[in-house]
C-alpha cells in the first residue's frame, strides 16, 4: 500500500534474495528482470504525499455516511417488516464490506503522507487484513447476488413463485471464503526496518518467498477476479432472455460497481504476467505498471463511495424508505426538544399534590 515516491539506486535494483513483497504501486523484485541500470520509476511525491491522502480522507467521510445510511435503512426496515427482500441483506453486507476498507484507509493515508508506518505490528496486519478481506468479500458477494437475481427472475419467467432459497448460506461461505483466502495479509504482513524507517510490508519467507508471490497472485486474479467474473457474465447471460426493463436494471445497478471497483484486480494480473514472463522487461514497462497501479487503485478505493448510490438509492423504494426515516428521525429530535422545553417550565414543588395540580391546569389552559 506504501508508494514509493523517489526510489534511489537501491530501492530500485534490490537484491535477488530480498524477501520482501511491496504489494500496491510498489517497485517488484523478482529474479526474471534484468535490468542493465535501476530504473527510477517512482511517482512524484505530491501524488504520494498529497493526492493519495486527500482522496483517501474522502473516500473514508462519503463512504462512512453513505454506507453508513445503508445500513440504517436496510436494518430500520428489518425490524418494522417480517419479510425482507433477499437482495436487501446482500446489499447490507456489501455496504459492512465497504466499512472494512473505510476502517483501514486512515492507515494507509497516514502511511503515504510519512512514508512510514506509525502505528504498531497489530495495526498493520490488521489493516492489511481488512483491506484483503474488503476486495475478496465484495467481489464474492457481488457474483452470489448475481446468481441470486438470475434465479429471481427464472422463477417468475417459469411462473412459480417464491423466492431463492440458501441466501444465509450463500453470504456465511461468501464471508467464510474472503476470511480465508485474506489470510496471507495476516500471516505474512509485518512491520520491518529499512534506512531507519518503519515499513508496513508484505515479508514471505525467503526460502519459498518466489512460490508465495505466485500463489498470492494467482489467487487473487482466479478466486479474487476470474472467477466471480465469469458467474456474473453466466447470470447476466441468462437475464438475456428475461424482460428487457429487468435486465437494463440490473446491469445499472450492480455491474458498475463491480467492474470499476476491481480494476485493481486485472491491473495485478497483467503486472504479474508481464514481470513473469518476459525476461527483457524494460524501464519504460515498469513505468507503465505503476502508473496503471496507482489510477486503478484510487478508482477502486473510489467506488466505497458510489456503492450506496449503486445499490440503494436508485431503487424508488429505498428512497421512499430513506426519506421517511429522515423524517422521523427529525420530528423525533424535535419532539424531545420540545419535551424538554415544557418540562423547564414547569416547576419542581416539595408537594406531589401541589405539582399534580399545577400541571392538570396548565394542560387546561393549554
Amino acid at each position: 500500500m506504501k508508494l514509493v515516491t523517489n526510489p534511489t539506486n537501491d530501492e530500485a535494483f534490490l537484491p535477488i534474495n530480498d524477501s520482501t513483497e511491496y504489494f500496491l504501486n510498489q517497485v517488484y523484485n523478482y529474479s526474471v528482470i534484468d535490468f542493465a541500470k535501476p530504473c527510477n520509476v517512482g511517482l512524484p511525491e505530491s501524488y504520494s504525499q498529497i493526492f493519495v491522502p486527500i482522496v483517501y480522507f474522502l473516500v473514508v467521510l462519503i463512504g462512512a455516511i453513505g454506507n453508513g445510511m445503508v445500513l440504517l435503512v436496510l436494518t430500520k426496515r428489518g425490524r418494522r417488516q417480517r419479510k425482507v427482500m433477499a437482495a436487501d441483506y446482500y446489499v447490507l453486507h456489501l455496504s459492512l464490506v465497504d466499512l472494512l476498507l473505510v476502517l483501514s484507509l486512515p492507515f494507509w493515508a497516514v502511511y503515504s503522507i510519512y512514508e512510514e508506518w506509525l502505528f504498531g505490528r497489530l495495526m498493520c496486519k490488521a489493516a492489511g487484513y481488512f483491506y484483503a478481506v474488503h476486495i475478496y468479500a465484495s467481489v464474492l458477494l457481488l457474483a452470489s447476488l448475481s446468481l441470486h437475481r438470475y434465479q429471481s427472475i427464472a422463477l417468475a419467467a417459469q411462473g412459480k413463485q417464491g423466492r431463492p432459497q440458501g441466501t444465509n448460506l450463500h453470504l456465511v461461505i461468501s464471508w467464510i471464503s474472503a476470511l480465508i483466502l485474506a489470510l496471507p495479509e495476516a500471516v505474512f504482513r509485518d512491520t520491518m526496518s529499512a534506512k531507519s524507517q518503519t515499513l508496513c510490508e508484505l515479508a514471505f519467507p525467503t526460502n519459498s518467498a518466489e512460490t508465495w508471490r505466485r500463489v498470492t497472485r494467482t489467487e487473487l486474479a482466479i478466486l479474487g477476479f476470474l472467477g466471480p467474473l465469469l458467474a456474473m457474465v453466466l447470470a447476466y447471460g441468462g437475464l438475456a432472455q428475461g424482460a428487457a426493463s429487468s435486465r437494463i436494471s440490473l446491469c445499472f445497478s450492480w455491474w458498475p460497481s463491480s467492474s470499476v471497483g476491481h480494476l485493481i484486480q486485472v491491473t495485478l494480473l497483467i503486472d504479474t504476467w508481464l514481470l513473469r514472463t518476459s525476461n527483457a522487461t524494460t524501464c519504460g514497462q515498469e513505468e507503465k505498471v505503476e502508473v496503471a497501479m496507482a489510477i486503478t487503485e484510487v478508482l477502486g478505493f473510489v467506488h466505497c463511495c458510489l456503492n450506496p448510490l449503486l445499490y440503494g438509492f436508485v431503487r424508488p423504494e429505498f428512497r421512499k424508505r430513506f426519506v421517511k426515516l429522515m423524517k422521523n428521525i427529525c420530528s423525533g429530535r424535535s419532539q424531545r426538544v420540545q419535551q424538554m422545553k415544557t418540562t423547564k417550565m414547569i416547576p419542581t414543588h416539595p408537594s406531589h399534590s401541589t405539582s399534580s395540580t399545577y400541571s392538570c391546569s396548565s394542560r387546561d389552559a393549554e
